[in-house]
């Protein structure tokens, strides 16, 4: 009769102690949520109007790309920073690409793992390998805490704002850091309701089209 009660002790005792480590987990997220733009992870890293860290990887398509430094192109970058199996995730690329498109930003995805991790997300939202860069070494470097978060970049290598990025208006206030706000929210009321795929520029749009100029260019160098 003893074994049975402590075994049943001990298992309300592990039931307790995961609800706790969850519940801690939810609070620490919805404080995140919270957390105005620009909010940095604490310990330091580079800070709004310093230089971003310089730093070259390959895309999941094979290109060495090289995020920071002084880019010929003049547009500023959005570097989102996810993880594969994230259902939050997936809704900030969703708003992610929509917003780059109407403020004419480029955008990389960066996220930590194995390539097949990442495969279906790609697949669901119509992107290409070309976009994306697994290296949690890189959101170390602008130390990034947990996903999903963003870092915007200008032409000349400046990190314009980084932060959480868990709704839509947080990434409209970061964007419009440097595009402006109207150029962000025009049209933001009206969303699209079509598929992921769809909601990507095509090669007769007048904005840039997703699968070129918004990739990184992978000859572009830091100045000395």
């Amino acid at each position: 009769m003893l074994v049975p009660l402590l075994f049943l002790l001990g298992l309300c005792v592990i039931l307790l102690v995961v609800a706790v480590l969850a519940l801690r987990r939810q609070l620490r997220l919805a404080r995140q949520a919270m957390a105005p733009v620009g909010t940095p992870r604490p310990g330091g890293g580079p800070h709004p109007a310093e230089p971003a860290p310089i730093v070259s990887a390959p895309s999941l398509a094979g290109e060495t790309l090289t995020i920071g430094g002084v880019s010929r192109e003049p547009r500023p970058l959005l570097l989102v920073f996810i993880e594969a199996g994230c259902g939050l995730c997936e809704t900030v690329i969703g708003d992610a690409v929509d917003l780059c498109r109407r403020a004419d930003v480029r955008l990389l995805f960066l996220g930590d793992g194995r390539t097949e991790d990442y495969a279906g997300l790609i697949r669901r939202n119509g992107l290409k390998e070309s976009h994306f860069i697994l290296s949690g070494a890189i959101g170390d470097d602008f130390l990034i805490g947990p996903v999903p978060a963003a870092a915007l970049i200008d032409a000349d290598g400046q990190l314009v704002a980084r932060g959480t990025v868990q709704r839509r208006e947080q990434l409209e206030a970061l964007l419009a850091r440097e595009a402006g706000p109207e150029s962000v929210s025009a049209g933001s009321a009206s969303r699209h309701a079509a598929s992921p795929v769809s909601d990507l520029p095509n090669s007769d749009s007048p904005v840039p089209d997703l699968s070129v100029e918004y990739d990184l260019d992978p000859k572009v160098v830091p100045a000395s």
